[in-house]
């Protein structure tokens, strides 16, 4: 906590310290019970629990609503509770009920309290207690089932999906969700309402920033907008109606507003409302390039509707991946050779390239829906032109001669981890999830990954000597689509090199790898043929030894089965000499032809149409 007397430098090297040693982003606040995000947050679920009493939803639903419609976690509220355990949050309401004045609204919501006290009696602490808590884990026959807790009844019974028809058509979208009649919009409303309500009212007590209270949220509670920016996603008249339809008490910051968006967005700024009714220059961290601040103020060099290029400055230009999760489309493979045309030498203008994107993930593999069209249709030809067209334009990245940096964040898999692994050097999250998954959906990495695993566990530092131990390595690795969940965990598997970056703030990321992507410039050489050893029949025989092991065991279902033997069949070169050297084509080549040969079979078809309509994301 700081001061009058307290030195405003020091403040900023501990500031600094917690941003750029921990990861951690700091939100200066007020001195207020709970700060910002608990103050908040608790206030929410609070005043959903209360809703879903008054309304008689099943709890499932309730969780639906004040889930990914909202723009929160899937947990919703309930689930939330269980996983943070419910006497806690009994205490952290309690703590704040003694600490806050008896003005706050906090105080009027008298009937969760109740609820959690009788589950913590009962022993029901949520997912760290064996009796669960509003969800409960149960078996009956070696077969697991999750139950819920029917609150009217008290009494625990199947849990049901909780997606109404209707929740599904409002997808991820508030709007939409608040749009609904009936019980679920009017609960959706409630919540909604209250909640936004009562941030607004602790504006400017518990900070003056209202880009702050929003970090905070997005941060502390997993949101994916903040309060303000759930406003402004509503429209901050329909905000100021439904409040005043509601007999809420609508609070100085939404009257001030007067219809305006809270957030206003300039060429070069973002601005936000005070309660005063003007706007303030939101100010940007030091030393933080965003590329949102670089797309406000310019356009793409070049842009397709999968991907586009950015300026960075100083001669370095962003490839941005603009689809759905990052997913790799074809549209994808012909802008990044565009870029690389674009910058050619490295002698021009420009002399590097930074892969990222504000986005979650820094890319989730190939898009499955290209892939199932392809194959559902028998168009075997544009579906390898498309896997030849992957491979061509991600292994040109290790022979280009200006330095290619991959800025690696949230999940990067199958074809991403694969761009990751070309590129001359990697910049990661420390929180990334790097891996090649491709077994799972029932082919083999195509586009250069098992080739360039081959040759980082090989010349890997302390490495057994001959070709079966690297061999084994990877079989172990891509075989059982393990994925690293760090990025220290990431160079213990291979995915990164020692040489590889790591940001430790995900703010930074995109900064550290243009700084790091100038300090190669001139460094960077194109990439001369390679060859490797690779033991041959012989040694696929080995692999596939091991595995009829794990069929035997019931560890291996029939197609992971198919889909090893061709593995193994890539990584130890196919038909080739193991006296004699394999060029990197021919392995590559190998890549190609097993996965057209596994896209054909019904098993691979079944397991993308299952990852489509599951929505699953491949990660151990």
């Amino acid at each position: 906590m700081t001061g009058a007397a307290t030195d405003e430098r020091s403040v900023r090297r501990v500031e600094a310290f917690c941003d750029e040693r921990l990861g951690k982003s700091v939100v200066r606040c007020g001195d207020h019970p709970g700060f910002i995000a608990n103050r908040i947050g608790t206030f929410f679920v609070e005043v959903a629990i209360e809703e879903a009493l008054s309304s008689g939803l099943p709890i499932e639903t309730v969780d639906a609503i004040c889930g990914p419609p909202m723009g929160f976690p899937k947990t919703g509220v309930f689930g939330l509770l269980d996983l943070v355990g419910l006497d806690l949050f009994l205490n952290v309401g309690r703590s704040l009920r003694q600490a806050l004045p008896p003005t706050d609204d906090l105080h009027r919501i008298t009937c969760a309290a109740p609820l959690l006290e009788w589950l913590v009696s009962e022993g029901r602490l949520g997912r760290k207690a064996p009796a669960g808590g509003f969800y409960r884990q149960v078996e009956d026959g070696g077969v697991r089932t999750r139950e819920v807790l029917d609150i009217a009844t008290r009494r625990f019974r199947p849990q049901g999906s909780g997606l109404s028809q209707e929740l599904q058509q409002a997808g991820r979208d508030p709007k939409a969700l608040l749009a609904l009649t009936g019980p679920c919009g009017t609960l959706a409303q409630r919540v909604l309402l209250r909640t936004l309500r009562y941030a607004a009212s602790l504006v400017p007590d518990v900070s003056d920033r209202l880009d702050d209270v929003d970090l905070a949220m997005r941060l502390g509670y997993n949101w994916r907008w903040g309060p303000f920016e759930l406003v402004d996603q509503l429209g901050s008249d329909w905000v100021m109606a439904a409040l005043e339809r509601e007999g809420l008490t609508v609070p100085a910051l939404i009257a001030a507003a007067a219809g305006q968006p809270l957030y206003r967005h300039t060429v070069d700024a973002v601005e936000t409302l005070t309660v005063g009714g003007r706007y303030r220059r939101v100010a940007g961290r030091p030393g933080v390039l965003r590329l949102a601040d670089i797309k406000r103020g310019s356009r793409p060099l070049i842009e397709n509707r999968s991907a586009a290029l950015w300026d960075l400055g100083d001669g370095v230009l962003d490839f941005e991946i603009c689809t759905k999760s990052n997913a790799i489309d074809q549209d994808v493979f012909v802008l990044l050779q565009e870029a690389c045309d674009l910058i050619g030498d490295g002698q021009g203008p420009f002399r590097a390239m930074v892969i990222y994107s504000d986005a979650g993930n820094f890319a989730a593999g190939a898009d499955l829906r290209q892939f199932a069209t392809l194959v559902e249709a028998q168009q075997w030809g544009d579906l390898e032109a498309f896997a030849r067209a992957g491979q061509a334009a991600i292994r040109r990245l290790k022979e280009l001669p200006f330095p290619v940096v991959s800025a690696v964040a949230g999940a990067a898999l199958g074809g991403g981890c694969e761009l990751a692994l070309h590129s001359t050097a990697v910049q990661a999250h420390a929180e990334v999830i790097i891996g090649l998954v491709e077994v799972g959906v029932g082919i083999v990495p195509a586009w250069g990954g098992c080739t360039e695993m081959l040759h980082r566990c090989a010349e890997r530092e302390g490495a057994p000597g001959g070709p079966m131990p690297a061999v084994m390595q990877v079989f172990n690795t891509i075989g059982t689509a393990t994925t690293a969940t760090s990025a220290a965990d990431a160079r213990r598997k291979g995915f990164l090199r020692d040489t590889d970056h790591v940001s430790m703030n995900r703010d930074r990321l995109l900064t550290d790898a243009k700084a790091l992507a100038l300090s190669l410039v001139g460094a960077a050489r194109p990439a001369t043929p390679a060859f490797m050893h690779l033991p041959g029949p012989g040694g696929c025989q080995t692999l596939l030894g091991a595995l009829d092991g794990l069929a035997a065991a019931g560890k291996a279902t029939p197609h992971d089965m198919v889909v090893c033997r061709e593995l193994a069949r890539v990584l130890t070169g196919g038909e080739t000499d193991p006296a004699v050297e394999t060029p990197d084509a021919a392995v590559l080549e190998l890549e190609v032809q097993a996965a057209m040969k596994l896209f054909r079979t019904e098993g691979t078809l079944a397991r993308i149409r299952h990852l489509l309509e599951t929505g699953r994301t491949l990660r151990n």
